[in-house]
């Protein structure tokens, strides 16, 4: 499907510099966690779309398996990782900042009256995990915890992976379990005390905010006007 909606934009683009249209047309095809894409991208295309009306965007959760080759082969033109660094040499990773993570829990969850909760407090716990999300839950699940229990040989904590940032965050609210999400997809909540953040002190938990494309491809106006709106949003939420 992303192959043929990109044949299409060719033929579009084509169709365009013969006829003398002189508005950009076709589309930007990218892949972005869940997390960025719920609390970025809304601000981004409300903006983007003012200079370039008719590009339309084709948004897929990220795929690290596949990224060299759908940026190689041009079936995305962009896409976006929670990931301290890719070891993809053809491929340019831009950090657009680093966002903090957060261990969240309900309010009532006798955790958050602790002044220090770590690894072995949340035995017994589900946690739950996006599974989407790319690279950063991945320290969390094996890093934080898998070489800790290992060690202790305790019984292991419960993983709950879910397709939905919204639906990890209402199993949190209702009780189900603690999760680690980034501060940008929780942030409301917490403020509205919602949801509350156990003091996880043993290290701090954050992540880089990769943007990708291919090392050395032709960037179209379209898609440098995007990347410079995202770097812009981005600067704007420091």
């Amino acid at each position: 499907m992303r192959y043929a909606q990109k044949m299409l934009d060719f033929e579009q683009e084509a169709l365009a510099k013969v006829s003398g249209w002189e508005e950009p047309q076709g589309s930007i095809s990218i892949r972005i966690p869940q997390s960025i894409a719920t609390y970025l991208l809304p601000s981004v295309l409300s903006k983007f779309r003012l200079s370039f009306p008719k590009i339309g965007f084709d948004v897929s959760t990220c795929a690290y398996d596949t990224l060299v080759y759908e940026l190689k082969t041009g079936i995305t033109d962009l896409a976006f990782l929670l990931a301290e660094s890719i070891p993809f040499s053809e491929l340019e990773a831009e950090v657009l900042g680093f966002e903090p993570l957060v261990v969240i829990s309900s309010p009532e969850q006798p955790l958050t009256k602790q002044t220090a909760v770590n690894v072995q407090d949340l035995i017994g716990q589900a946690i739950l995990l996006p599974k989407y999300d790319c690279m950063y839950r991945m320290t969390f699940e094996h890093t934080l915890f898998e070489q800790v229990l290992n060690e202790e040989k305790v019984n292991p904590v419960v993983f709950l992976e879910l397709n939905s940032i919204e639906a990890i965050k209402q199993c949190v609210l209702k009780g189900v379990g603690v999760a680690m999400l980034p501060m940008m997809t929780v942030k409301q909540e917490i403020a509205e005390k919602k949801l509350a953040i156990l003091p996880w002190p043993q290290e701090k938990l954050e992540t880089a905010v990769l943007m990708i494309r291919h090392r050395g491809k032709w960037l179209s106006p379209a898609l440098q006007y995007f990347m410079d709106t995202v770097r812009a949003e981005f600067q704007s939420m420091d």
